[in-house]
């Protein structure tokens, strides 16, 4: 009797634990660590106007501290005027001497696709950059590369 006993106290140990460490207000996803003390900003700059002006673009970044969790995801529209084409910019974020990836993907929809749903590299624009070591703020400014292509759907919610 004790054993059922224990096991049913440790069940409602861990579920109250589990409870208590659900999302929070700033956007970190459930089981994400902490965020760190250093600011991200990402930056487009005006060559992404013409190929993708009012395309929407979307961004996550990934921890590879505790196993690698989305810590934040947004979006935003690339703008055909303005000289930043489209920018995030994410306080206190990045942890150092944690590596973090950041993947981008514009929803292009190029020959086909559907709108809303990240579509093959050749549809959907899709790229990646690692972030190996930060141990300050860091400012990334991307210009648009059209070659430059990766596979990155799965690291959006679909």
């Amino acid at each position: 009797m004790k054993r059922p006993l224990f096991a049913s106290n440790l069940c409602v140990a861990l579920l109250v634990t589990l409870g208590a460490c659900g999302d929070n207000d700033n956007g970190i996803d459930f089981g994400a660590p902490p965020p760190g003390p250093y600011r991200l900003t990402l930056e487009g700059d005006e060559s992404f106007q013409g190929p993708h002006g009012g395309h929407s673009i979307t961004v996550v970044v990934i921890s590879r501290n505790l196993g690698g969790f989305a810590v934040v995801e947004d979006k935003a529209i690339i703008s055909f005027t303005n000289d930043t084409a489209f920018d995030f910019s994410f306080s206190r974020l990045l942890a150092e001497g944690v590596p973090h990836d950041v993947y981008y993907w514009i929803d292009s929809d190029i020959d086909g696709g559907t709108p809303g749903t990240c579509d093959p590299p050749e549809i959907d624009h899709q790229w990646s950059t690692t972030i190996t070591n930060p141990r300050e703020g860091i400012f990334l400014s991307e210009s648009h590369v059209d070659a430059d292509n990766a596979e990155v759907c799965s690291f959006f919610e679909q």
